[in-house]
């Protein structure tokens, strides 16, 4: 109940410009669908090794076929195993197209949510940081649950300008394979505390 009640909290924050206004929109199964869903595993772990080629831009690194969502929160290193990563290509309500990112630790207590808006079908190779979203369709918005059974989550501030990046390196189009990092701060809206995100590393299969 209390994982519930901090995803939703913090999916409804991170989907509104008023980061700080609480809602009651979504359920917590909605926000896992939002998020790409944690049962299709982001389309597969068959992914190819081609490289990116086909990213749209001059790729700086290549991607593979070993799926990986590993941070640091503040020094402590969080790692997800594949079956418990999910990317997609997703069109929620109200935000537009996005390019969605998940990991949950095997024991449901820490979750991260990473999202960018993407015009394409594909993300891009490319720096994405937040901003305050005017337009919700060029949001970038993340959330991070520490520990669901205190209800510790954080998530990015779109108030708070570029206090987080997320830098995707490479992305092969045709096995639908992205490779990035991330890193920056999140807060927790009721108590004001924050959390820093280092050293963020992914390499995903994507659904569409």
């Amino acid at each position: 109940m209390q994982l519930k009640t901090t995803f939703i909290l913090l999916t409804c924050l991170v989907l509104s410009v008023g980061l700080f206004n609480a809602c009651e929109k979504d359920t917590f199964e909605e926000a896992i669908a939002n998020a790409g869903g944690l049962d299709n595993n982001g389309g597969g772990n068959n992914g190819g090794d081609n490289g990116g080629e086909d990213g749209g831009e001059n790729p700086t690194d290549s991607v593979s076929s070993s799926i990986y969502l590993d941070f640091k929160a503040d020094g402590n290193s969080v790692s997800f195993d594949s079956a418990n990563i999910s990317a997609a290509i997703r069109e929620p309500e109200q935000v537009g197209k996005g390019f969605y990112l998940m990991g949950t630790s095997a024991d449901g207590k820490k979750a991260l949510n990473l999202n960018i808006s993407i015009n394409g079908d594909d993300p891009v190779v490319g720096t994405y940081t937040n901003f305050v979203a005017a337009d919700l369709s060029k949001m970038i918005a993340g959330t991070y649950i520490n520990d669901a059974s205190s209800s510790d989550g954080y998530a990015t501030d779109p108030q708070d300008n570029k206090t987080f990046t997320i830098k995707i390196t490479a992305v092969d189009t045709q096995n639908k394979i992205a490779k990035g990092t991330f890193s920056g701060k999140m807060t927790n809206a009721m108590s004001g505390n924050s959390v820093q995100i280092t050293d963020g590393k992914f390499n995903v299969s994507y659904a569409q």
